[in-house]
C-alpha cells in the first residue's frame, strides 16, 4: 500500500476535480462516482490492511477483480456498517451511486436537468457542508481558481454544483482519514 505525500494528494485531487468541472453532465456523474469508489476504497483498505502480508494475501483479493469489495456498492454499505462514515455520508453516497448508474446504464443521454436526478440532488447533505465549509474559508476559496467547464457559454446547473460540491467534500474527507489513519501508523 503506497503513501501519498500531501503535495500528490493534493495534485491528484486537483486533476480529478479539474476534469469533472470540465466534463459533460454525463462525464462529470462518472468521474465524481469513481472519485468517490476509489478514495473511499483506499479509506476501507487503510482500515483492513494491518501489514503488508494482510494487503497481499486477504485484502487485495477482496478488493480486485469479482471480490466481495469490488463494487462501490459493497464499499458503501461495508464503511457503514463498520461505522468509518456518518448515516448522512451513506446516505449521499447511495445517492451519488444512483445517479452514477442512470448516466452508466441508460441509453439517453442522462443530465442535471433530467427531473429524478434533479430531485436526488436536492437531498445531497454534502453539498450543504460543502458550502458552510466554503463560508468559513470564503477568503482561500475567492482566492483559489476555480474550473473552467469546456462551454463556458452554459453556467452550471444548481443540481450539478450541488452533486460536485457533495463529491468534493465526501472524497476530501475520506482523503483526509486515510491521510490521516497512515500519519499515525508511520509513527
Amino acid at each position: 500500500m503506497s503513501n501519498l505525500t500531501d503535495e500528490e494528494s493534493r495534485q491528484r485531487f486537483e486533476e480529478l476535480f479539474t476534469e469533472m468541472f470540465s466534463e459533460s453532465d454525463r462525464g462529470c456523474i462518472l468521474i465524481g462516482a469513481s472519485v468517490l469508489d476509489e478514495t473511499l476504497g483506499l479509506y476501507l483498505r487503510s482500515r483492513l490492511e494491518r501489514n503488508d502480508h494482510v494487503a497481499k494475501h486477504a485484502a487485495e483479493a477482496l478488493f480486485s477483480g469479482m471480490g466481495p469489495l469490488s463494487s462501490f456498492s459493497s464499499r458503501i454499505k461495508l464503511a457503514y456498517c463498520l461505522g468509518l462514515i456518518e448515516k448522512w455520508e451513506f446516505e449521499d453516497l447511495e445517492r451519488i451511486r444512483k445517479i452514477r448508474n442512470k448516466a452508466a446504464h441508460e441509453y439517453s443521454g442522462k443530465s442535471f436537468a433530467d427531473n429524478e436526478i434533479i430531485q436526488i440532488t436536492m437531498h445531497l447533505q454534502g453539498a450543504d457542508h460543502a458550502v458552510s465549509a466554503a463560508e468559513f474559508y470564503r477568503e482561500k476559496v475567492e482566492q483559489s481558481e476555480m474550473p473552467k467547464l469546456k462551454d463556458a457559454s452554459a453556467p452550471p446547473t444548481k443540481e450539478r454544483l450541488r452533486f460536485q460540491f457533495a463529491v468534493v467534500y465526501l472524497a476530501g474527507r475520506f482523503d483526509m482519514h486515510w491521510t490521516l489513519l497512515h500519519k499515525s501508523n508511520d509513527q
